[in-house]
């Protein structure tokens, strides 16, 4: 059985300040650029990752979407990953960690989802590479097949 402490320290890759742009698109929304800023924190005391995350439109620079959770480690050595919306949904995810040389890519696959029953499936996959951190969210509703949401590209500052 891992050590969950020693689990979670596998994500240090992810600490720190993140802000950058990004685009989201749907067939059943219009489709707009943000900015975006994302913090993940640990407290070294819990074997867990806070993180919160707050997006903006790029032209007007007004509130668009926010989002805060955790993310910590399972017994049988992969992640989850659980946060609340503005909106008011609530997502549970599970997650897998690769290595692929000099970049760390971690996936969170749908598990349920809570207070919006529209959502069959999501998808998130965070790829960090040096000081940059390549974001994608890809969604299925009962009415959409599965895919991409959202992209972005944050840096590290």
């Amino acid at each position: 059985m891992p050590d969950l402490k020693e689990s979670i320290d596998k994500l240090n890759f992810l600490l720190g300040k993140w802000e950058g742009f990004g685009a989201v698109q749907y067939p059943t929304i219009e489709g707009c650029e943000y900015r975006e800023e994302l913090i993940f924190e640990t407290n070294n005391c819990e074997p867990l990752i806070t993180y919160i995350q707050k997006t903006f439109y790029k032209k007007n620079n007004l509130p668009l979407h926010s989002e805060s959770g955790y993310i910590f480690s399972k017994e049988d050595g992969s992640y989850e990953m659980n946060n609340v919306q503005n909106n008011g949904r609530f997502e549970w995810m599970k997650g897998t960690l690769e290595n692929s040389g000099n970049k760390n890519i971690l996936t969170f696959e749908y598990k349920n989802v809570y207070n919006d029953e529209r959502i069959v499936r999501t998808q998130r996959i965070f790829e960090v590479k040096d000081n940059t951190l390549n974001y994608f969210g890809n969604m299925q509703t009962q009415k959409v097949d599965f895919q991409n949401h959202l992209t972005a590209k944050l840096v590290r500052v």
